[in-house]
C-alpha cells in the first residue's frame, strides 16, 4: 500500500495537470492505508508497514488492541 501511495505522489508530480483528481486519489489511498492499520492487530503486523505513517482526523485506537503511551507520542 505504502508503494501505491508513493507511487501516485510521483504521477501526481510529473502530471500537475491533473493535480486535484490525483490528489484526491492519493488522499483516499492513504485514508484506506490508515483505516487498515487502525482496524488491525498492530502486534501482527511488521512495524515496517506502519513506520513513519501519519495519522490524520479522528483517530480511535481501539480497534489495534495496542497498548499505547500517548504521553510519547508527538501529536500534533
Amino acid at each position: 500500500m505504502q508503494k501505491t501511495i508513493a507511487e501516485g505522489i510521483k504521477e501526481l508530480e510529473q502530471h500537475p495537470e491533473k493535480e486535484e483528481e490525483k490528489e484526491q486519489k492519493v488522499l483516499q489511498q492513504y485514508r484506506e492505508y490508515q483505516n487498515l492499520i487502525l482496524s488491525s492487530i498492530l502486534s501482527e503486523i511488521p512495524y515496517e508497514a506502519y513506520e513513519g505513517l501519519h495519522l490524520f482526523g479522528n483517530v480511535d485506537f481501539s480497534g489495534t488492541k495496542a497498548n499505547i503511551d500517548f504521553n510519547i507520542l508527538p501529536l500534533t
